[in-house]
């Protein structure tokens, strides 16, 4: 069952099959089913995959991403890689990564 987590005051925009887009705070969420899969800073973007590592979630941060980093597995493990530099490193829970204006 899907639980709306923001505020209810804020904006709900369905982005795609049970991925919500809304305000919060100074931020923007992407929610994916129950769990904010990505939250948009204005120079960083915080990924979570919420412990469901699925080829959806992927899909969904990467969109999120545009381009300037992919998300993607090997042998069953997570990576991120910058697109620009090439530097790759293992995917986290909670990781930041800074983004291009």
């Amino acid at each position: 069952m899907w639980q709306d987590r923001r505020d209810k005051s804020a904006e709900l925009i369905e982005v795609a099959s049970y991925t919500f887009l809304y305000k919060k705070g100074k931020a923007y969420a992407i929610q994916y089913y129950d769990t904010i899969i990505a939250e948009i800073h204005r120079q960083v973007v915080v990924l979570d995959s919420g412990g469901f590592r699925t080829k959806t979630t992927k899909q969904r941060m990467n969109e999120v991403l545009q381009g300037q980093y992919i998300v993607y597995a090997e042998k069953g493990k997570w990576f991120v890689q910058n697109r620009g530099t090439g530097e790759r490193m293992p995917f986290e829970d909670g990781m930041k990564l800074a983004t291009f204006e």
